[in-house]
């Protein structure tokens, strides 16, 4: 009761076997979460480079969340801040573990990011705006069964990387 349902992926390319989507060793965690957005067809939804934008008939944001605002999203404040929790994350999945990151507020970051990880693992059901209208289609589904936890660190770590710091945002 009360639990969000885990939502299946659909797409056929979210069954792909680990053969033929292995990620090649040596990179970054935030070069992997890049492969993983394009290679699990996250791109579809979100956008190119995470900017959102897509439309959801009837859902109560009327588009698909935006990525690029992750780092916003955790309250990091600076692009110092968001290098250092990339660094963070990189060191160990274990955010908890982490020594002295130097990030204002940490613990709400790290908070934050277990909320996107739950969300990112269970997915996200979305209600439809006008409750005698259809459901909104694009659905987020769950990835616990498909992506690794060091995966799903991969693509949030990702998702803060792709922040501007110099558009006026915060």
């Amino acid at each position: 009761h009360g639990e969000t349902p885990i939502v299946p992926p659909t797409h056929a390319w979210a069954q792909c076997t680990p053969e033929h989507t292995a990620t090649p060793p040596g990179l970054s965690l935030v070069d992997t979460g890049a492969r993983l957005y394009t290679q699990k067809g996250c791109v579809t939804c979100h956008g190119p480079a995470g900017r959102g934008g897509v439309p959801n008939d009837n859902s109560t944001r009327g588009t698909v969340p935006a990525h690029d605002t992750t780092a916003e999203k955790f309250f990091l404040r600076t692009r110092e801040d968001a290098e250092a929790f990339i660094r963070a994350l990189e060191a160990s999945g274990d955010l908890s573990a982490a020594g002295d990151t130097g990030i204002p507020s940490f613990p709400i970051v790290r908070a934050r990011f277990l909320n996107a990880r739950d969300i990112i693992k269970r997915g996200r059901f979305t209600t439809g705006l006008d409750p005698r209208g259809p459901l909104p289609p694009l659905q987020m589904p769950a990835w616990q069964f498909l992506l690794e936890e060091r995966e799903i660190d991969a693509l949030l770590a990702y998702f803060v990387s792709l922040q501007s710091w110099d558009d006026g945002r915060r």
